[in-house]
Parts: structure tokens; sequence; C-alpha cells
């Protein structure tokens, strides 16, 4: 079969390249800075905090079957290859819900472009940033397509020297304010929780749970190293280290920003940027004038940088979603880098789409999307937990399957989670916003999938397949 007819991923990269793509994940956290402060103040920093630490606990299971189904890329593929004996759709629906999970970061980055650019050159005219939004999203998904069409390997390197640019300048801001004193511990102290918060009330949990999902799409993100788990060079080694090498670079981010900008800005402020953009102001506290320009260089290049990384993932899981017949099967063909180029222009094509919904019916808020697509990393998260327990009955703990094993016991840890993704965690979500809205468009994305499924089922019969083992085929 020709080079570019191929279907298989090529191993090409290390844990040093898989740390790379990750680093854009602590970038996740711009969506979330203000409107986590507006709903519970100071309390935020111990979300994040407990958050990140949550994403411990699931990826240790998550290396595990990383490293037990090498040839799946990362959870969607090992949740399909968990699930797929007991059935196509629920594997399906696990993989499709990453989908949806990470490709919305290029929608939500470019709404957030949008408002930091009017914010610095265009104050008071508002209208200005939907057309910011629509340039700069073209632009960058022009930019980030012909990246990926080159290779993992380019993509990897890509997201290095954008991280220079970015999650330096980003974390040098923060520093900066804790440097300066302009960090003041009684406004964080001082306003610790929101007047009149009653931790024996149901809306007090509710919302603390809503948070938890909204900072789990973020913050447990780092999740995205297992994912090319098909293209490492030695998985058993590779996954492990890339994972836990990103989740100690969130653990540190995420509550040193959020306290940054607390600490600093207080609750006047905070409120008043709200959900869009109080890292601008910060950045004009600690470099004056210079700040701006600087803060529009910083999110600029933070925007592509986690936008990479989410089609990188997103791509993976549409082509894994179609190499088991769960999707169409051309979705599955890969270029003559080996990059799965067709998944990549839809998941494009879709985002793009999606901004022009944010923009309509979300007011142009990034939080708004974020919420639809956390139902999908609910999904993900929930199936594949549960897989994981799953997993530990259809192969022995001692199989040499195993190549890297978390501990017995972490079979129950994976089973709470998978519960607390699926039922607390999607109530929360919607709890958190004050409306169904959100929420809602996100299943309605995650039922797009029945008509596509139909489809890839069919050409899987056609083909005289019963069941797909991720042997090579061919179209």
């Amino acid at each position: 079969m020709p080079e570019n007819e191929s279907l298989e991923l090529k191993r090409v990269i290390t844990w040093k390249e898989g740390l790379f793509i990750a680093t854009a994940v602590p970038v996740l956290v711009l969506p979330s800075i203000g409107f986590f402060a507006s709903v519970v103040a100071g309390f935020s920093i111990v979300i994040w905090i407990a958050n990140v630490l949550e994403g411990f606990f699931q990826c240790t299971g998550y290396a595990e079957l990383a490293t037990t189904y090498p040839y799946a890329p990362g959870i969607p593929g090992a949740c399909q290859e968990i699930w797929k004996s007991r059935s196509n759709f629920i594997a399906a629906l696990g993989a499709w819900g990453y989908w949806f999970a990470w490709n919305p970061v290029l929608p939500i980055n470019a709404l957030l472009a949008g408002w930091y650019m009017q914010s610095i050159w265009f104050p008071g005219q508002p209208d200005m940033a939907v057309w910011l939004t629509l340039g700069f999203g073209a632009l960058m998904y022009a930019f980030l397509l012909t990246t990926c069409y080159f290779g993992l390997m380019a993509g990897a390197y890509t997201q290095l020297a954008i991280m220079v640019l970015s999650l330096v300048p980003l974390l040098g801001i923060s520093a900066l304010a804790y440097i300066m004193g302009l960090v003041h511990w009684d406004n964080i102290a001082n306003w610790w929780l929101p007047e009149g918060w009653d931790w024996f009330s149901w809306d007090a949990w509710f919302t603390v749970l809503g948070l938890m999902a909204l900072a789990e799409w973020s913050s447990c993100a780092w999740e995205c190293a297992a994912t090319y788990s098909a293209e490492y060079t030695n998985p058993t080694r590779d996954v492990p280290r890339a994972l836990v090498a990103a989740g100690g670079l969130c653990l540190f981010t995420y509550p040193f920003v959020q306290a940054a900008c607390v600490g600093t800005l207080g609750p006047d402020i905070v409120l008043e940027e709200n959900i869009v953009n109080p890292l601008t102001p910060l950045a004009l506290g600690t470099l004056g004038d210079i700040g701006g320009p600087i803060a529009i260089m910083t999110m600029l290049s933070a925007m592509v940088l986690i936008s990479n990384t989410a089609l990188l993932g997103s791509s993976r899981a549409m082509y894994s979603l179609a190499r088991n017949y769960h999707l169409p099967i051309q979705l599955a063909k890969l270029n003559k880098h080996g990059i799965p180029f067709r998944a990549a222009i839809v998941t494009a094509i879709f985002d793009y789409i999606l901004i022009l919904v944010g923009v309509k019916y979300g007011g142009g808020l990034p939080v708004w999307i974020l919420s639809a697509s956390v139902v999908g990393y609910l999904f993900i998260n929930g199936l594949t937990n549960l897989g994981f327990y799953l997993s530990r009955k259809d192969i022995p703990y001692h199989s040499p399957q195993r190549k890297w094993k978390a501990p017995k016991f972490w079979v129950y840890i994976a089973l709470f989670w998978g519960i607390v993704n699926l039922t607390a965690y999607q109530i929360g979500n919607v709890w958190a916003m004050g409306t169904w809205t959100a929420a809602a468009m996100g299943y309605i994305v995650m039922l797009a999938l029945v008509p596509l499924y139909l489809w890839g089922q069919k050409q899987m019969r056609d083909a005289g397949l019963t069941h797909v083992d991720l042997k090579p085929i061919e179209l």
C-alpha cells in the first residue's frame, strides 16, 4: 500500500517531545481565572490545587492503560479497546467525548484573543472583539494546519518555540507581582469566600462540584501526553515520564497564577474583569505602559500554543474513532508524514463554526463554550476510569501485556473518579453556570455522534468485518 494511504501512526517521539506538547496545558488557566474568582473568590486557589491532584490520581491509571494498549492513541484509544467488546457505541461515545473536549480549545482561545486585543487596542469598542476573534481564528487555523501537516515531531518543536513566547512571560508577569510586593495577601485572606457563603447549603457544594468539573477540563488536561502512546518510540518509558513532568508543571502554575491575579487585583478589579481578561491589568500593574503589548504578545502566543496541542490531540481522537469504524473510515487516512490530516481539517472546520455559535449565542464568552466542552471531557474521563476496572478483569494484573502498572488497589480509585465524572460533575457543571444552555449544546454535540457512528458501522459491515483488532487495514 502506498505510504500516503497508511492508517498506522509512526513511532517517532520520546517523552521530551510529549512534554513539549503538554507544556501548553498551563495556559488553559486563562479562560477561568476571572470566572472562578468571581464565584468563589480566594478559594479558587484551592480548587486548582485539588484538581491537579485529581489529575495525578486519574493519570496514574491512564499511564497503565496507555502502556497496556500502546497501539491505541491515549485514553480515547484505550477507552475504545476496553469497551468495544461490550458495547461499540459506548466505546465510540467516550472517544467522541475526548474529541469534543479538546477541539473547542481553538474557538475558546480565538474568543479570548479577540477580547484581549480589543481591551488593549480598541478600549470602549466591545463590538470590535467579534471581528478580531474571527480574523485571529482564521489566521491561527491556517498556521496550525500547516504545522500539523508536517508531522508530530514538527508540532512538538513548534510547541517548544511558542512556549518560550507564552508560558515564560505568563509565569514572569505573575512572578513580578510577587517580587514587586504587589500581591497583597489581605486580598486573598479577606476575600477567601464570597459574602454569604454557606457550607451547609446544597448550593455551595454543587457550586464547588461545578468548578471542579470546569477546572478538570483545564488542570487535568496534561493527560494529553498519553494521547501519543502510539507514536512514542518506547511507550513504557515515555508515557509515565511525560505525564509526571507535565503534571508537576501544572501543579505549580495553576495556583501560582491564580493567587497572583487575586492577590494583586483584589475583588473590585477581578469582579470588573471577570470571565474575560484579568491578566491585562496584572501586566499593566507589573510592567507599566509596556505591560499591555507584552500581555498581548504573551496571550496570543499562548492561544496558538494550547490550540496546537488541542488540534494534535483532537485529530488523533478522531483518527482513533475512524480506525475502529466508529466514524467513517476515510477520516483514519494519514498523509505522507503519518498525520491524520483529514481529521485535523474536519476539526478545524467544526471549530470555526463553534466560534460563530459562541459569538452569536454565548455572548462571546469563552467560559460558555468551555462548559459545553466539559460535557465531552466528563464522558471520556468517566468511561475511561470505569474502563480501568474492566481492563483489570480482561487482562490479569501480572500479564506481560501490562508493561507499567499502578498499585492493585488503584482500581477502586479509578471507579470512584469514573462515577464522579459521570454523575456529580455533570450536575455541577450546569449548577455552576446557572443555566442549561451551554451544557445542552454539549449534549447535542455528543448526540451528533449517532449518524456518524451508524455510517462507520455500515462501512465495517460492507468490508466484511465483525470487529477491528487494530492490525493494518487498507482503504
